[in-house]
């Protein structure tokens, strides 16, 4: 046990450690009585106390990276993870302190207890107490010190505690933690340290900032001496000490995150670890990704059919419209770049089961294009066009020739088959040196193809007048053998996304969220999941007021088919149960509780969930 008792230095500490560890050694087994399901009369539970250790701004996977060789020790006998969460219901930088402090110690989130931002005003704290307040109404026997920075924290969250002082750094409230472990009467103890985000917000959050890990090793140390003085009371070897140590916050940092879920965001990566020598060690970690983690769920129009004619029964297509005062949308075509267009689509079956479609007559399922047409027909056949070819998909391109009057067209085949109803995701981008555009494309967010289009002028692009068309498009579309489908998710961007870029994001239904790091260049979003009977139109969530028109013509009907899937090309919004994977510093209070035997208190009144329902006698 030594790796994690080396704060004193001393041979008699290390002495006593040792004896005491022997004695925890001899004691007998805990109970295993700390289901989330207890219900019934709470226990008076001799012994049994807490030291909560609460560091502001430690961000759990700088943590993970850091040099802590206590907690190292630490973590050998305890639950824990680099990976929790502060909150996972805030969207953005809002995440205060205060948010994280009233999670940490009421065992819900903003949304039942009302704490945004940096103010307590209009909280709901009276329906949603912190664990200090229910253990003064329940156990009034038990004694909570509180030793804090913030005046704050002790004065709104922490005034029912028997003992709650405000100290002026993280020295101070060592001193007095010290102190107070030294009372037999010691029943619970809180102590908040801010030296971690001090130094964060001085020097930054990054892994390798030299001065945020310096401030990661001296609260180790701090951690160390606590623990010490934990094995140190006379009274040890009669009392089960549950230490937790948790972050109630992190810090953002420079870094792009890999991860768009709140387990991504820097600011609410939280290091939680709940210790007893007794614990066997568990590292929990988040999910890999959100691929596949749930059902991907909604209503997508269905594109079949020709809408422009009443043989073979009409059809249904969807076709952008100009937004106010607008006469054509160059605003949404390549023109000189950079570009980028992202769809997910859903091939219903042929009448033979099947999901080939043939490359006669060019079955068009998405079009920016008046012709596809590689001669010069009436003057206006350029723009671009995405079509079935057997199981795979064909992309087609021309030029506008708009200053050298030379248009030039390429098309390309994707490497990757869809083969199936499941949804996929579609993409190109197109960026422009010179004459030459560079045209790639991806299936599921994987590279799946390229070509060149050498321009007959620096000054051409890509444009057409002709509106963005989902499915049937009148002037580029041959032959009877007509699409059958859904299509969702478009977006058009005005930059060239790189290659991880539309890989991380490709699984992710919906409007893309603002942490998207080209959120700013979004042209263009139609959902495409959330209409239902006679809908017939899709909304351009971007603001810019090119909504989309559901044509049923010619006796075809509006159908909004209901699906839900599930896919590893599929990472939907996940819900609460994702975010509950990894300890979040919302089970703190309840694990409290149930530590001191209160089992009266149970969800609505706090969440979470128990991660030490089972243990070992080391």
């Amino acid at each position: 046990m030594h790796k994690f008792l080396k704060t004193s230095g001393q041979l008699a500490g290390i002495v006593l450690i040792l004896v005491a560890a022997v004695t925890f050694s001899c004691n007998k087994p805990f109970e295993d009585n700390l289901s989330n399901n207890i219900t019934g009369t709470d226990t008076v539970k001799t012994g049994y106390k807490v030291l909560y250790v609460i560091m502001d701004g430690a961000r759990g996977e700088a943590f993970g990276a850091s040099e802590r060789p206590v907690l190292r020790g630490m973590e050998e006998n305890g639950v824990y993870t680099t990976s929790g969460l502060g909150d996972y219901e805030r969207k953005d930088s809002s995440f205060t302190n205060e948010n994280a402090w009233a999670n940490m110690l009421t065992g819900v989130t903003q949304s039942k207890h009302l704490i945004k931002g940096t103010s307590f005003a209009g909280n709901a704290l009276d329906k949603y107490p912190t664990f200090v307040s229910r253990l003064k109404t329940l156990r009034p026997d038990v004694r909570t010190a509180a030793f804090v920075s913030s005046t704050s924290l002790k004065d709104n969250l922490l005034a029912d505690a028997t003992v709650s002082q405000t100290l002026a750094n993280d020295a101070a409230v060592q001193n007095a933690v010290l102190a107070e472990l030294g009372n037999p009467a010691a029943d619970i103890l809180i102590a908040q340290y801010n030296g971690i985000q001090q130094a964060g917000d001085q020097f930054g959050y990054d892994n390798h900032v030299q001065g945020y890990q310096a401030a990661i090793l001296q609260m180790d140390s701090y951690i160390g001496a606590l623990r010490d003085a934990v094995v140190s009371r006379p009274g040890f070897s009669n009392e089960s000490w549950l230490i937790i140590i948790a972050s109630s916050d992190g810090g953002l940092t420079t870094t792009a995150p890999a991860d768009v879920t709140a387990y991504g965001d820097p600011l609410r990566n939280a290091y939680v670890l709940f210790y007893n020598p007794r614990f066997s060690t568990r590292l929990v970690e988040k999910p890999a990704n959100t691929r596949g983690s749930g059902a991907y769920t909604g209503n997508a129009v269905r594109l079949y059919g020709n809408p422009n004619t009443a043989t073979g029964g009409g059809g249904t297509n969807v076709i952008v419209q100009n937004k106010a005062g607008e006469t054509n949308q160059l605003a949404l075509d390549p023109g000189q770049g950079p570009y980028t267009m992202e769809a997910r689509i859903k091939l219903n079956p042929r009448p033979d089961g099947s999901y080939n479609y043939s490359n006669s007559g060019g079955m068009p399922f998405l079009s920016k294009a008046r012709y596809r047409y590689n001669g010069d027909y009436s003057g206006v056949n350029s723009g671009w066009s995405i079509f079935r070819n057997g199981t795979n998909t064909t992309l087609w391109f021309r030029s506008d020739g708009a200053v050298s009057g030379t248009r030039i067209g390429t098309e390309f085949t994707t490497a990757t088959a869809i083969n199936d109803g499941a949804w996929h995701s579609l993409a190109f981008t197109i960026s422009k040196a010179g004459t030459s555009v560079s045209i790639k494309a991806y299936v599921d967010g994987l590279a799946s193809g390229s070509q060149q289009l050498t321009l007959a002028s620096e000054a051409d692009g890509i444009t057409s007048a002709a509106p963005l068309t989902l499915g049937y498009n009148d002037n580029i579309f041959g032959g009877t053998n007509y699409m059958d489908m859904s299509i969702a998710d478009v977006r058009i961007w005005r930059a060239t996304l790189p290659a991880d870029v539309i890989y991380q994001y490709s699984c992710l239904p919906g409007r893309p969220p603002v942490s998207h790091p080209f959120f700013s260049s979004l042209a263009g979003f139609w959902d495409g999941t959330v209409g239902s009977g006679s809908d017939n139109m899709i909304l351009d969530e971007t603001g810019n007021g090119r909504n989309a028109l559901v044509n049923a013509n010619n006796g075809g009907n509006i159908q909004w088919k209901s699906f839900s899937q599930t896919s590893n090309n599929l990472c939907p919004a996940p819900d609460d149960a994702y975010f509950a994977r990894v300890p979040n510093t919302r089970d703190i209070p309840l694990q409290i509780l149930r530590w001191m035997g209160i089992n009266s208190v149970t969800a609505p009144q706090v969440d979470g969930r128990i991660w030490l329902s089972s243990f070992d006698n080391l």
